[in-house]
């Protein structure tokens, strides 16, 4: 009986393993399953660099470091993003193309330090951004395969809210400006 349990368990590995070469579908409540591919809020490994796959793109090879994530494609190395430091690297398609982001919560700026969120859409080579410099906080949490922003004010007088995080809450942004 045991047995045939672990050959159970192992061929429910086997087949999510291979499904998370699939691009992502909604369920069916038109909601996209995020994934967290990991999450140093609490334990930051400082000066590592760690390679990722996203599987929609296959032939290319990502990595993240406390400072910034990376692509290389056919050899040319190509930054997305860059914070002080990028703190996590979630999976969620945001914009409903099929096609999962890469989305971190980072923090930015020298003195006076905000949190942030960033999503690449790597297919269509553009970047956005979640941010209220001296409003309001930003962080990401996945609840129920679902990726949501948590947004804490920098006073006491609003209390803090998260909902699901979609590219329409998200402003494009030139990347020379960060």
């Amino acid at each position: 009986m045991k047995r045939a349990a672990c050959a159970l368990s192992a061929a429910l590995v086997l087949l999510t393993g291979c499904a998370r070469n699939e691009p992502a579908f909604p369920d069916e409540n038109g909601a996209y399953h995020a994934e967290m591919l990991f999450d140093y809020s609490d334990d930051m490994p400082w000066g590592e660099t760690k390679e990722f796959e996203v599987p929609e793109y296959p032939d290319v090879k990502f990595q993240w470091s406390d400072l910034d994530v990376t692509a290389i494609d056919d050899g040319e190395e190509t930054s997305l993003y860059w914070g002080m430091p990028v703190w996590n690297v979630y999976l969620a398609d945001l914009n409903g193309d099929g096609k999962r982001e890469i989305c971190s919560a980072v923090s930015m700026g020298s003195g006076f330090v905000d949190e942030r969120i960033y999503a690449y859409d790597f297919a269509n080579g553009k970047l956005y951004e979640l941010s209220d410099r001296f409003s309001y906080n930003y962080k990401l949490e996945l609840r129920d395969e679902v990726l949501v922003y948590v947004k804490t004010p920098e006073t006491a007088e609003e209390k803090e809210m998260s909902e699901p995080l979609t590219i329409d809450k998200m402003t494009e942004i030139d990347e020379s400006q960060i």
